[in-house]
């Protein structure tokens, strides 16, 4: 289940904002920025959900909520994304979210990165093309550049360093970076 609360800014006190949202086994959640500007991602905001449920990798998914920016409650906006652009057999592992919102990178165990496109108005996601794309052996870490125009991926062996992809701006695909992997 997934639980939400509203923090007292004096107090630090937490206090429900309703009963818990049904999800499975979830191992993360990520909720879009509140950009501040006139975007489409502007007064919609979403929660999404990674469920990996252990010792069954075949049901892994995610799951989009909407988000009540007023009562900070959370409402589902459709069924599971059931594994999409994802390596069979593996589970998803660390994310990123683009700055403004629209792509969203999750690293897979079986060495893949797995990109999603969030429509701003409905929250589905939709894999990129191309998805998901290699990036080493095992990789732990992801980090977007406050432009989002690159991803870099740390893996867990020192001899597949950090990997650094340029990310589409129109298609959201990945293309590694010609001097990639940068070693430590």
């Amino acid at each position: 289940t997934v639980s939400n609360y509203s923090v007292n800014p004096t107090t630090g006190a937490l206090t429900p904002n309703g009963p818990p949202v049904v999800a499975a086994d979830t191992t993360e959640i990520v909720v879009t920025p509140a950009t501040g500007i006139a975007t489409p991602y502007e007064g919609n905001r979403f929660a999404l959900v990674i469920n990996n449920p252990s010792g069954a990798v075949t049901t892994k998914n995610i799951q989009v909520f909407s988000l009540d920016t007023e009562n900070g409650t959370l409402a589902p906006i459709a069924s599971a994304v059931p594994g999409i652009g994802q390596d069979p057999g593996s589970a998803y592992e660390f994310y990123g979210l683009s700055p403004s919102g629209n792509l969203f990178f999750i690293t897979n165990t079986t060495g893949s990165i797995s990109v999603y496109r969030l429509d701003p108005l409905s929250g589905a996601l939709t894999a990129v093309p191309g998805s998901p794309f290699a990036a080493g052996v095992n990789p732990r870490a992801i980090a977007v550049d406050p432009r989002g125009e690159f991803v870099y991926l740390g893996n867990s062996r020192a001899s597949e360093g950090i990997m650094a992809f340029r990310v589409n701006p129109v298609t959201g695909a990945l293309t590694p970076i010609a001097v990639s992997p940068y070693l430590a």
